[in-house]
């Protein structure tokens, strides 16, 4: 059998940071999966009488999903960069960094819901 590679580039990257960088993937992909059902919500509903609110909404959707993704990504990568950090520094500090993540997205998710609406 063959044995997984110990010197992969993720696990080079992550360093003693993996569990944490582990967790965080799971809260983002958690946060991206909540905004592509929130997402889908306000695109395929109707307007007030009864028409689409948004025309090809089966089209747009992959764009929205994707825009969404890219802006996710790129408000993480701070977070990661200083888990990595802390990990080498200050490894106790990585769950406030990861709270703070957290918080940061769930500031976020009603302020986009918000920011759809207007």
């Amino acid at each position: 059998m063959n044995a997984p590679r110990e010197n992969s580039v993720i696990r080079r990257l992550a360093g003693s940071a993996g569990p944490w960088w582990n967790r965080t993937a799971a809260l983002l992909l958690a946060v991206w999966s909540t905004h592509a059902v929130l997402r889908a919500a306000v695109l395929f509903r109707n307007d007030g009488f009864g028409y689409p609110l948004v025309g090809k909404a089966d089209w747009y959707i992959f764009h929205a999903l994707f825009i969404d993704l890219h802006w996710i990504t790129l408000t993480a990568i701070p977070f990661l960069l200083a888990l990595r950090v802390a990990a080498r520094f200050a490894p106790r500090s990585q769950g406030a960094i990861f709270a703070l993540l957290a918080l940061v997205h769930a500031i976020l998710l009603p302020v986009t819901v918000i920011d759809h609406e207007t």
